[in-house]
């Protein structure tokens, strides 16, 4: 199963929203510093003031439609065909696999016929039981 993320045509808006934004208020800031607007000229510092609380807004906004326009594409991979592909036989070869265990630090299988397969670093061991497995993985700790 493989999951993938992609961004809708509103998440792409937010995506441009949340870059553009600081960049047009901070266009705008620098506009209004070298147009020498003071703040006694309400007309021009409430316009450049109008344009930076939008830029600012779009931001926010392009943050929250970017989680909204999120979307998930599951897709199952395709099985390879038996014909064209050498045969992988399963972790414990032909025999049942009953459930997964750990020995120690190192994984294996515990088997239908009550036997353990442990993956080392030499590749798998075969033993008669868990035990065994434990025994001889560790023997100072017989």
């Amino acid at each position: 199963m493989v999951a993938e993320q992609f961004l809708t045509p509103s998440g792409k808006l937010g995506v441009l929203l949340f870059l553009v934004g600081p960049i047009a208020s901070g266009f705008f800031y620098s506009e209004m510093r070298v147009d020498g607007v003071s703040y006694y000229d309400s007309r021009n510092a409430s316009t450049f003031a109008l344009l930076m609380a939008l830029s600012a807004f779009a931001s926010l906004v392009g943050c929250v439609l970017v989680l909204v326009g999120r979307s998930y594409r599951l897709r199952r991979e395709a099985e390879p065909d038996q014909g064209s592909q050498p045969h992988r036989s399963s972790p414990a070869g032909s025999r049942a696999i009953v459930r997964p265990i750990t020995v120690h630090g190192k994984h294996g299988y515990l088997l239908a016929d009550d036997t353990v397969e442990i993956r080392t670093a030499d590749g798998p061991r075969n033993f008669r039981n868990i035990e065994e497995a434990r025994r001889l993985l560790w023997p100072e700790n017989q």
